[in-house]
């Protein structure tokens, strides 16, 4: 018991716990942001085979000449043939586990890096390949996981989701171009 003065001196549980400190190359302020990028993105790993179909999907909708690419899924006309197709699934899933890895790294950013600029310049050896893939994703991508996420998709994960593509997309060209520079992404 004893007096309210002495109990405050002996309360240590008010002291804050030590805040988090996120990577300066995340294109995060906060480990809030960071944090619900994760819990987003949990959400969004139960169902990510279907997702990342859906993604694909949309993005060959909307951007045909990059099917040709593909030249193990130019012959998928219908949306019912890619669904079913393993060698399309594998494609999507190539796309959704780069980005999972990435979402696993987010306070291994090195890790996360190296993943995105390897990938990058692994379709720098693909004939005909050009940046615009990378980017012409982005909308499909965000799409889908809004779909997924329903009402839990809110203007901050929207934002923190095209923050973290910002991130993916400067990493990825990094590797294509062959220039792994500090080349940070402060949005």
């Amino acid at each position: 018991m004893g007096c309210l003065q002495s109990k405050d001196k002996n309360d240590f549980s008010s002291t804050d716990p030590p805040t988090r400190k996120v990577d300066s190359r995340l294109p995060f302020e906060t480990y809030r942001q960071v944090f619900n990028m994760r819990n987003s993105w949990k959400a969004v790993t139960r169902s990510l085979e279907d997702t990342a179909k859906d993604t694909l999907i949309r993005f060959f909708e909307r951007h045909p000449e990059h099917k040709a690419l593909h030249t193990n899924l130019v012959s998928l006309d219908t949306e019912e043939a890619m669904r079913e197709s393993l060698a399309f699934e594998n494609a999507a899933l190539d796309i959704f586990n780069l980005i999972d890895q990435v979402m696993e790294n987010l306070e291994n950013v090195d890790v996360a890096i190296d993943a995105l600029e390897a990938a990058g310049e692994a379709h720098g050896r693909i004939q005909g390949f050009k940046t615009e893939y990378f980017k012409d994703l982005e909308e499909p991508f965000l799409e889908s996981v809004s779909a997924v996420l329903a009402e839990r998709y809110t203007e901050a994960t929207e934002r923190n989701f095209k923050n973290i593509f910002a991130f993916i997309l400067t990493h990825i060209t990094n590797g294509y171009e062959g220039t792994s520079g500090d080349n940070t992404n402060r949005i």
